[in-house]
């Protein structure tokens, strides 16, 4: 049975001391109108039904791909380098996403480590140990199916002489699920993560994130609400 009530987990740590965490203090010039499209295409098609023969659930929904954007710089980016961030964080998220809440692998009682290789060795350890929150495994043996209707990334870079050098990523990640008995959920990951330039390439040094979950289309109206709308 779908509830109104929305159950919310937490997690949170910072794993590396020392490193400039950027806030998120703002968009850049012509951001508003980018974000009413993408809210457009995030709530066109939200709606679940089940169509298998079987009776297996099957969600007809829009599948939103990962949109990331710079919305602010401390220090100074050529817009090539910029276009270059944008790409690499929205990248690395992407790739936490998929592989901790959209894969099948948790439901086949993976390593969790295969959730957190874009974390650093510490990061990783961390976000094992909370993992309820840091990956989908809490309903991943209960859903057939999962599809994400919104993966947005908002990254606040800090630049040193020598190009970009870490980031402060605003993360918002939805998802409808179908359940085995033909129960739609729905299952929103926001938070922050925080980033550091490796040799490796970007990786998630820290994080402050929660879950939680509700029924379908909960989210969008939230979000209504607090832009004021009805």
């Amino acid at each position: 049975m779908t509830t109104n009530r929305r159950t919310h987990r937490r997690a949170s740590v910072l794993a590396v001391a020392g490193l400039l965490a950027v806030p998120l203090l703002g968009g850049c010039t012509g951001d508003a109108q980018q974000e009413a499209e993408q809210e457009k295409e995030r709530t066109s098609a939200r709606t679940p039904v089940p169509t298998s023969g079987s009776g297996a659930p099957r969600l007809v929904v829009g599948e939103a791909p990962v949109r990331a954007r710079v919305v602010r710089v401390a220090g100074d980016l050529t817009a090539a380098e910029r276009t270059q961030v944008k790409d690499n964080i929205g990248r690395v998220v992407g790739d936490w996403f998929d592989a901790a809440y959209l894969g099948g692998e948790l439901r086949d009682g993976a390593d969790l480590a295969a959730a957190f290789e874009v974390f650093t060795p510490a990061a990783a350890q961390q976000a094992a140990r909370q993992a309820d929150v840091t990956t989908g495994r809490v309903l991943a043996a209960e859903l057939d199916q999962v599809v994400p209707t919104t993966q947005r990334v908002e990254a606040a870079v800090f630049a040193s002489g020598r190009g970009p050098a870490g980031a402060t990523a605003k993360v918002t990640l939805v998802l409808v699920g179908a359940r085995n008995q033909g129960e739609q959920v729905e299952q929103v990951v926001r938070g922050e993560l925080f980033l550091t330039v490796t040799t490796d390439g970007w990786r998630v040094f820290g994080f402050d994130l929660s879950r939680s979950v509700g029924e379908v289309g909960s989210f969008a109206r939230a979000e209504k609400r607090a832009e004021g709308g009805s």
